[in-house]
Protein backbone atom coordinates (compact mmCIF):
# COMPACT_ATOMS: atom_id res chain seq x y z
CA UNK A 1 0.00 0.00 0.00
CA UNK A 2 2.84 2.37 0.87
CA UNK A 3 4.53 1.71 -2.50
CA UNK A 4 1.30 2.40 -4.37
CA UNK A 5 0.87 5.68 -2.50
CA UNK A 6 4.46 6.76 -3.27
CA UNK A 7 4.05 5.78 -6.93
CA UNK A 8 0.84 7.85 -7.18
CA UNK A 9 2.54 10.90 -5.65
CA UNK A 10 5.55 10.60 -7.98
CA UNK A 11 3.34 10.12 -11.01
CA UNK A 12 1.17 13.15 -10.34
CA UNK A 13 3.99 15.43 -9.21
CA UNK A 14 6.48 14.59 -11.96
CA UNK A 15 4.17 14.72 -14.94
CA UNK A 16 3.23 18.40 -14.78
CA UNK A 17 0.06 19.69 -16.32
CA UNK A 18 -0.36 19.54 -20.07
CA UNK A 19 -1.41 22.89 -21.46
CA UNK A 20 -4.27 21.27 -23.37
CA UNK A 21 -5.79 20.01 -20.10
CA UNK A 22 -5.80 23.44 -18.44
CA UNK A 23 -8.85 25.26 -17.21
CA UNK A 24 -10.58 27.31 -19.90
CA UNK A 25 -9.62 25.09 -22.86
CA UNK A 26 -11.98 23.12 -25.10
CA UNK A 27 -12.04 19.52 -26.29
CA UNK A 28 -13.79 18.65 -29.56
CA UNK A 29 -13.89 15.19 -31.08
CA UNK A 30 -15.53 11.87 -30.62
CA UNK A 31 -15.33 8.12 -30.58
CA UNK A 32 -16.46 5.50 -33.03
CA UNK A 33 -16.88 1.74 -33.22
CA UNK A 34 -17.91 -0.33 -36.18
CA UNK A 35 -18.55 -4.03 -36.13
CA UNK A 36 -19.41 -6.41 -38.90
CA UNK A 37 -19.98 -9.73 -37.21
CA UNK A 38 -20.73 -11.70 -40.37
CA UNK A 39 -22.76 -14.84 -39.88
CA UNK A 40 -23.68 -15.93 -36.40
CA UNK A 41 -24.50 -19.61 -36.37
CA UNK A 42 -26.11 -20.62 -39.65
CA UNK A 43 -28.73 -17.94 -40.04
CA UNK A 44 -27.96 -14.45 -38.70
CA UNK A 45 -25.79 -11.77 -40.25
CA UNK A 46 -25.33 -8.59 -38.23
CA UNK A 47 -23.64 -5.20 -38.73
CA UNK A 48 -23.31 -2.39 -36.15
CA UNK A 49 -22.01 1.18 -36.19
CA UNK A 50 -21.54 3.67 -33.32
CA UNK A 51 -20.44 7.33 -33.47
CA UNK A 52 -20.23 9.60 -30.42
CA UNK A 53 -19.21 13.23 -31.10
CA UNK A 54 -18.40 15.37 -28.05
CA UNK A 55 -17.75 19.02 -27.20
CA UNK A 56 -16.33 19.74 -23.74
CA UNK A 57 -14.91 22.55 -21.63
CA UNK A 58 -12.23 22.26 -18.93
CA UNK A 59 -13.86 23.81 -15.86
CA UNK A 60 -10.69 23.22 -13.83
CA UNK A 61 -7.33 21.75 -14.78
CA UNK A 62 -7.80 18.15 -16.03
CA UNK A 63 -11.62 18.10 -15.53
CA UNK A 64 -13.74 18.41 -18.67
CA UNK A 65 -17.52 18.62 -18.72
CA UNK A 66 -19.28 18.49 -22.04
CA UNK A 67 -22.07 17.38 -24.28
CA UNK A 68 -22.13 14.09 -26.18
CA UNK A 69 -24.45 13.14 -29.04
CA UNK A 70 -24.26 9.35 -29.59
CA UNK A 71 -25.67 7.79 -32.75
CA UNK A 72 -25.90 4.06 -33.48
CA UNK A 73 -27.26 1.96 -36.32
CA UNK A 74 -27.48 -1.77 -36.86
CA UNK A 75 -28.85 -4.25 -39.34
CA UNK A 76 -29.62 -7.92 -38.72
CA UNK A 77 -30.47 -10.33 -41.53
CA UNK A 78 -32.30 -13.59 -40.77
CA UNK A 79 -33.36 -16.31 -43.25
CA UNK A 80 -36.87 -14.84 -43.59
CA UNK A 81 -36.56 -11.32 -42.15
CA UNK A 82 -34.45 -8.18 -42.04
CA UNK A 83 -34.33 -5.78 -39.11
CA UNK A 84 -32.83 -2.29 -39.09
CA UNK A 85 -32.64 0.09 -36.17
CA UNK A 86 -30.98 3.37 -35.30
CA UNK A 87 -30.88 5.60 -32.27
CA UNK A 88 -29.66 9.04 -31.35
CA UNK A 89 -29.44 10.82 -28.03
CA UNK A 90 -27.88 13.79 -26.26
CA UNK A 91 -26.50 14.29 -22.76
CA UNK A 92 -23.63 15.31 -20.48
CA UNK A 93 -20.19 13.69 -20.30
CA UNK A 94 -17.55 14.15 -17.57
CA UNK A 95 -13.85 13.17 -17.70
CA UNK A 96 -10.91 13.65 -15.35
CA UNK A 97 -7.39 13.26 -16.82
CA UNK A 98 -4.27 11.85 -15.14
CA UNK A 99 -1.43 12.88 -17.51
CA UNK A 100 2.04 11.31 -17.77
CA UNK A 101 4.60 12.02 -20.51
CA UNK A 102 2.65 12.11 -23.83
CA UNK A 103 -0.20 10.02 -22.39
CA UNK A 104 -3.17 10.54 -20.10
CA UNK A 105 -5.52 8.07 -18.42
CA UNK A 106 -9.06 9.17 -17.65
CA UNK A 107 -12.21 7.82 -16.02
CA UNK A 108 -15.38 8.99 -17.73
CA UNK A 109 -19.11 8.93 -17.19
CA UNK A 110 -21.98 10.01 -19.46
CA UNK A 111 -25.75 9.94 -19.53
CA UNK A 112 -27.90 10.56 -22.58
CA UNK A 113 -31.55 10.44 -23.55
CA UNK A 114 -33.03 10.24 -27.01
CA UNK A 115 -35.04 8.23 -29.53
CA UNK A 116 -34.79 4.83 -31.16
CA UNK A 117 -36.50 3.69 -34.34
CA UNK A 118 -36.62 0.22 -35.84
CA UNK A 119 -38.05 -1.34 -38.98
CA UNK A 120 -38.58 -5.07 -39.59
CA UNK A 121 -39.42 -6.70 -42.90
CA UNK A 122 -40.65 -10.33 -42.77
CA UNK A 123 -40.89 -12.44 -45.96
CA UNK A 124 -41.61 -9.43 -48.19
CA UNK A 125 -44.66 -8.31 -46.16
CA UNK A 126 -45.31 -4.71 -45.22
CA UNK A 127 -42.54 -3.50 -42.88
CA UNK A 128 -43.42 -3.02 -39.25
CA UNK A 129 -42.02 0.08 -37.57
CA UNK A 130 -41.62 1.04 -33.95
CA UNK A 131 -40.37 4.13 -32.17
CA UNK A 132 -39.31 4.44 -28.56
CA UNK A 133 -37.55 6.71 -26.12
CA UNK A 134 -34.25 5.60 -24.67
CA UNK A 135 -31.77 6.47 -21.95
CA UNK A 136 -28.16 5.40 -21.75
CA UNK A 137 -25.68 5.45 -18.86
CA UNK A 138 -22.04 4.83 -19.71
CA UNK A 139 -18.94 4.65 -17.52
CA UNK A 140 -15.45 3.60 -18.40
CA UNK A 141 -11.72 4.23 -18.49
CA UNK A 142 -9.74 5.53 -21.40
CA UNK A 143 -6.20 6.26 -22.43
CA UNK A 144 -5.14 9.17 -24.62
CA UNK A 145 -1.93 9.60 -26.61
CA UNK A 146 -1.08 13.21 -27.50
CA UNK A 147 0.27 13.32 -31.05
CA UNK A 148 1.06 17.01 -30.54
CA UNK A 149 -0.15 19.81 -28.28
CA UNK A 150 -3.56 19.96 -29.99
CA UNK A 151 -4.41 16.46 -31.26
CA UNK A 152 -4.79 13.15 -29.42
CA UNK A 153 -6.00 9.65 -30.21
CA UNK A 154 -7.75 7.57 -27.58
CA UNK A 155 -9.18 4.21 -26.68
CA UNK A 156 -12.00 3.75 -24.15
CA UNK A 157 -13.18 0.55 -22.50
CA UNK A 158 -16.68 1.22 -21.19
CA UNK A 159 -19.72 -0.39 -19.64
CA UNK A 160 -23.09 0.72 -21.02
CA UNK A 161 -26.50 0.29 -19.41
CA UNK A 162 -29.29 1.37 -21.75
CA UNK A 163 -33.08 1.42 -21.46
CA UNK A 164 -35.39 1.60 -24.46
CA UNK A 165 -39.16 1.50 -24.29
CA UNK A 166 -42.37 3.17 -25.32
CA UNK A 167 -42.71 6.92 -25.22
CA UNK A 168 -44.30 6.67 -21.77
CA UNK A 169 -41.29 4.69 -20.38
CA UNK A 170 -43.80 2.38 -18.69
CA UNK A 171 -44.38 -0.46 -21.13
CA UNK A 172 -42.31 -2.74 -23.37
CA UNK A 173 -39.07 -1.53 -21.87
CA UNK A 174 -35.85 -3.29 -22.86
CA UNK A 175 -32.60 -3.12 -21.00
CA UNK A 176 -29.22 -3.74 -22.62
CA UNK A 177 -25.98 -4.05 -20.66
CA UNK A 178 -22.66 -4.52 -22.41
CA UNK A 179 -18.95 -3.75 -22.45
CA UNK A 180 -17.41 -2.17 -25.51
CA UNK A 181 -14.18 -0.68 -26.83
CA UNK A 182 -14.32 2.62 -28.72
CA UNK A 183 -11.55 4.52 -30.46
CA UNK A 184 -11.49 8.24 -31.00
CA UNK A 185 -9.78 11.44 -32.02
CA UNK A 186 -9.81 14.60 -29.90
CA UNK A 187 -8.74 18.15 -30.74
CA UNK A 188 -7.78 20.42 -27.84
CA UNK A 189 -8.34 24.13 -28.44
CA UNK A 190 -7.09 26.95 -26.23
CA UNK A 191 -9.71 29.00 -24.50
CA UNK A 192 -9.42 32.67 -23.75
CA UNK A 193 -5.78 33.72 -23.38
CA UNK A 194 -4.74 34.52 -19.85
CA UNK A 195 -3.24 37.95 -19.22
Amino acid sequence: MKRLFIFAILLTSSCGLFAQLDRGNFRIGGTAAGFSTGKQGKSIQKRDLYIGPTVAYFVIDRLSIGLTVPFSANKSTFPTATSKSWSYSIGPEVRYYFPFNDWAVFPMVSYSAGKTQSKTLIDGNEPSESKSIGREFKTGTGITYFINSSVAIEAILSYTNSFYGSSSYNTDENRNRFFNMNFGLQIYLPGKTKE
